[in-house]
């Protein structure tokens, strides 16, 4: 077993001396392409990008390049270069953990942002500031500062820093345990930097993604987000991001009680934090290392490490976290003691039980001898009081009598209410099935189809659209927010939109036809000025009946084509129509054209079959089953399909409660 630690210690410290050499090859890539004669502003510039790209992997190279570049502002008079410098300073001192070095250096850079009214750097600065006191564990502040960041902006529309602050509040709603709002915010900063293609945006996305999914239990999510996150540290060759992967890839670990395997991953972190002299990090990793031992009762690790951890995070915070970090030291006592002090207890149990019933039996023959004394004279009073007590129940059965009799009368009203409430779903479902297009209609286009149509309420939030127009058949399968009632609403409004859009444009494509869609949703609502955050994921196909192709688009919303047993899957934009997605000005959507002929069937679903819950499985159908399903039975009769679909879910579903509305349309051409 020793022999094997050596090993892997060995394989960890030759990984990351190559690594380190990988940084220095990069900074020597630097220095050899600086040009030779240059102006102040050039070198000045020249540091300051040497600095950000060394900072994650030799730090203290790049402290010495922010140095040089301060140097040249201060004698060159440069404001713009002197405040990249204090941030690159700040930025390093608090990976550092030097708290109020970098808080100065921050500061100085604000005053001279605001100085010369420069509004990216001062946005930027602010952001600075904010993440020192988010490091420090001072939430409030900096919240504060992480708004002011965000306001000077939107109000200058600076969207790198916008990017930076989404993630920052995600940080610090988590923090707050808001995982809600914090996985918003997440994943709206992933969706912008996927959208730019930027690396580093995308890995601190993903890093905040994954952390919430640990604390929502939803481990196998944070396990494949996080190796994703590695893969683009490991792409970008920055230790820094390998090392954050590594201690987070720990914490997913010793939440699942897999002490082992994290603390493998804590040790490749700390070796990192050493190499690069990051305090914060190798105090993070000191104190997951003495739980993770104390969790695997190496008590000799876990006290070896809780005293590393006490004596670096005495440089970094005050007297009141020390007092804490005695009480971590006091708790790793008490377990190493733990058997001793059970023993002790059930003695000191067994002698308190020996005398309580010593007491309990001497407590018990007094009071006989009282009572025996004492019922007596209780019994006359006690028959006295019987006859007030009989008087007293004669008078509450009539006064219960009285309420009952309005209670039913209550009930009464309420059970018509209630009728009244049910008989206008009712109702509503009537006019919803009237205006929906009957399934023959479907027939009078292709040879065969069906629709498997089953609304979770009377009313549905799913809906299908079909039309004809110009030698072009168009269908529609669209899933509204919410259920019941309130998506019945929103799926009549998307249903006549669709018939007035229709007419609207000359020549309509799925794609044109959604632009459209998603402009009179958003003035329709008037979500351009309100927080109404309804909407739909729709898909649209047109079938050329000359050219026998299909159009298609899609709003978060995917087709299947199956063709030759085998099922290929359209997707469509990651975008919705309507709500927060569907709030972007100027969005278009893909036209997706496709061959077919006799024996293509078009398959259009929304996710209501995929998220049922099973009754013995307790899961959800999920889209990798009922793909399966579709590829097994694509080459059968339409109609043995429908039929299969049907019992399917109905056996999957057994007494369980329906998840979400369920449709389906197949077309065989």
């Amino acid at each position: 077993m020793i022999k094997f630690r050596f090993i892997f210690i060995f394989f960890i410290l030759l990984i990351t001396s190559q690594q380190k050499v990988t940084a220095v090859e990069i900074v020597d890539s630097l220095i050899e392409n600086f040009p030779k004669g240059a102006s102040d502003s050039t070198r000045a510039v020249f540091y300051i990008n040497a600095g950000n790209s060394s900072k994650g992997n030799t730090p203290k190279v790049a402290y010495e390049m922010a140095l040089k570049a301060l140097r040249i502002s201060e004698s060159a008079n440069m404001p713009t270069i002197f405040i990249d410098a204090q941030n690159l300073i700040g930025s390093i001192k608090n990976d550092l953990g030097e708290y109020t070095y970098a808080l100065e250096s921050h500061i100085k850079a604000l005053e001279k942002a605001e100085t010369i009214k420069d509004y990216y750097r001062l946005s930027a600065t602010f952001n600075y500031i904010g993440t020192v006191y988010l490091a420090q564990g001072i939430p409030k502040q900096a919240i504060s500062y992480f708004e002011q960041s965000l306001k000077v902006a939107e109000d200058n529309h600076t969207n790198n820093q916008i990017l930076n602050n989404l993630y920052r509040l995600g940080i610090i709603y988590e923090s707050l345990d808001s995982l809600q709002i914090a996985y918003k915010y997440y994943k709206r900063s992933l969706l912008i930097e996927e959208e730019l293609k930027n690396k580093e945006g995308i890995f601190y996305s993903l890093l905040g993604i994954g952390s919430v999914s640990v604390k929502r239990e939803n481990y196998y999510q944070a396990f494949i987000i996080y190796n994703r996150a590695l893969k683009i540290a490991e792409d970008l060759k920055v230790l820094a991001y390998v090392s954050l992967c590594y201690s987070h890839l720990g914490d997913l670990l010793r939440e699942q009680k897999e002490y082992v395997r994290a603390r493998n991953y804590y040790l490749k972190a700390l070796n990192i934090a050493d190499s690069l002299d990051f305090n914060k990090d190798r105090r993070d990793c000191y104190k997951n290392l003495a739980i993770t031992n104390e969790n695997l009762q190496v008590y000799n690790d876990a006290y070896y490490y809780l005293g590393r951890y006490i004596e670096i995070n005495d440089t970094l915070f005050n007297q009141e976290t020390i007092a804490n970090n005695l009480q971590m030291q006091i708790r790793v006592d008490l377990r190493s003691k733990e058997k001793e002090i059970e023993g002790l207890k059930q003695k000191e149990e067994q002698d308190k039980t020996i005398r309580i019933i010593l007491i309990a039996c001497l407590i018990l023959f007094t009071v006989l001898a009282f009572l025996l004394f004492y019922l007596n004279r209780v019994k006359q009073h006690t028959n006295k009081l019987l006859k007030e007590q009989n008087t007293e129940i004669e008078q509450q059965k009539e006064e219960i009598s009285t309420n009952l009799e309005q209670l039913a009368i209550v009930n009464n009203q309420m059970s018509a209410k209630n009728q009244q409430i049910t008989d206008s779903i009712i109702y509503a479902s009537t006019i919803q099935e009237t205006i929906l297009p009957h399934t023959n209609v479907f027939k009078n286009y292709f040879k065969d189809s069906f629709v498997f149509f089953k609304p979770r309420d009377i009313v549905s939030g799913d809906f299908y659209w079909i039309n004809y127009r110009k030698g072009k058949v168009y269908i529609a399968l669209a899933d509204c927010t919410g259920h019941g009632v309130a998506g019945a609403f929103m799926s009549m409004i998307g249903y006549t939109l669709l018939n007035g859009i229709i007419e609207e444009i000359s020549d309509p494509s799925p794609a044109s036809i959604l632009e459209k869609l998603n402009e009179k949703i958003l003035a329709s609502l008037h979500q351009h000025d309100t927080q109404h955050d309804d909407g739909m994921d729709i898909a649209i196909c047109a079938y050329d009946m000359k050219n026998h192709t299909i159009e298609f688009a899609g709003a978060n919303q995917n087709i299947a084509i199956a063709l030759n047993n085998s099922v290929i899957i359209y997707q469509g934009d990651i975008f919705s129509i309507g709500g927060t997605f569907g709030n972007k000005a100027n969005h278009s959507f893909t036209n997706h054209i496709i061959n077919i002929d006799s024996s293509t069937t078009v398959y259009l679903y929304s996710d209501g079959y995929q998220d049922q819950f099973g009754q013995s499985a307790n899961q959800k159908f999920m889209s990798t089953q009922f793909i399966s399903m579709l590829k097994n039975i694509c080459m059968h009769p339409i109609s043995e399909q429908h039929a299969t679909i049907s019992k399917t879910f109905e056996e999957w579903k057994g007494s369980q409660k329906q998840t979400d509305d369920v449709l389906v349309i197949g077309l065989r051409f």
